[in-house]
């Protein structure tokens, strides 16, 4: 079993940043318990925000990758295929060599179920922020309190 050390954590550190594996792939490939794993974690200060910080920047990439593909999908976009068709080598029994190679440019257009899911999305934003903005303008009306002193007064405000 692996012992707690500055290598090892960078180790693990590197898997979570990746979203490679999950702890217990983490654990196993590096031949250490998840006990050992969840007791360094609580106990060890700076394994825990160690860890917090990947999961966070692990976060922040799939968030970026995310926004990517959303904008590959709302804007279309082309892929470059290749297929290559190769023969046994004459010369090297243990190569091969490519008699032919074709490429093409598939183009994927805009994806109309996401540019929606967009629109309605930034609709929903805008209302929202209409809405906020409404209440920011109201004025807050507040109770009033009025003491009358005059007894006649006091009595024609009552009936």
């Amino acid at each position: 079993m692996a012992k707690y050390s500055d290598k090892l954590v960078k180790e693990i550190i590197s898997y979570v940043e990746d979203d490679s594996f999950t702890v217990s792939e983490i654990c196993q490939y590096l031949k250490i318990s998840r006990k050992s794993f969840y007791e360094w974690k609580a106990t060890k200060p700076e394994f825990a925000k160690a860890l917090e910080d990947a999961y966070e920047h692990c976060e922040e990439k799939l968030v970026i990758m995310a926004r990517r593909s959303l904008k590959n999908k709302i804007m279309g976009y082309a892929i470059m295929e290749t297929k290559t068709t190769s023969v046994p080598d004459r010369n090297d029994p243990t190569g091969y060599r490519v008699i032919k190679k074709v490429t093409r440019r598939i183009d994927r257009e805009a994806d109309t179920a996401t540019i929606k899911l967009v629109l309605e999305r930034n609709d929903k934003r805008q209302a929202e922020k209409k809405t906020k903005e409404q209440e920011k303008e109201k004025p807050e009306y507040r109770p009033l309190n009025i003491t009358v002193v005059d007894q006649e007064a006091k009595h024609n405000l009552l009936f």
